[in-house]
């Protein structure tokens, strides 16, 4: 088994229609059933989403395989597994926006990462974009650098 790194943060799911954002949070719950890397969503007690219900930011805790951002590129083939043909048919985005930590292996880091899915495509082709990786070293304070330090 790979070093385990633990990550907090927020993903932030948006697309054009509350039900399509629904769809895609329910496709994605299969992340907190995985055994050695599951992601705990705090559906009922850290999720804000706007007026129309076409975006909703919810927090979570997660457990990465050597780093949280390998647990991210695998989001479009959980969600792909649910068969969900609105999902396939409809625009929709996750922003990952969390902060990782792996003792270890001395480092900890804060990561922003868009997966966008557009209309039309089968989900295994949304595009990952990350947006911001910046990694420090655990031992010289790096996690004082954290935006998420809340498990830290």
């Amino acid at each position: 088994m790979a070093n385990i790194s633990t990550a907090s943060g927020y993903a932030t799911f948006e697309a054009d229609t509350r039900e399509v954002v629904q769809q895609l949070t329910e496709a994605v719950k299969p992340m907190s059933e995985n055994d050695s890397y599951p992601t705990d969503f705090r559906w009922d007690d850290d999720r804000w989403p706007n007026d129309e219900g076409t975006r909703v930011r919810v927090g979570f805790t997660g457990f990465g395989r050597w780093a949280y951002c390998e647990n991210v590129q695998w989001m479009p083939g959980i969600v792909e597994a649910q068969n969900v043909p609105e999902l396939e048919r409809e625009r929709w985005s996750v922003l990952w926006d969390f902060s990782d930590m792996e003792s270890g292996c001395d480092f900890c880091s804060n990561c922003k990462i868009l997966i966008e899915h557009p209309a039309g495509v089968l989900v295994g082709q949304s595009t990952l974009t990350v947006l911001e990786d910046e990694v420090y070293a655990r031992s010289t304070e790096g996690h004082s650098l954290l935006r998420y330090p809340s498990l830290y």
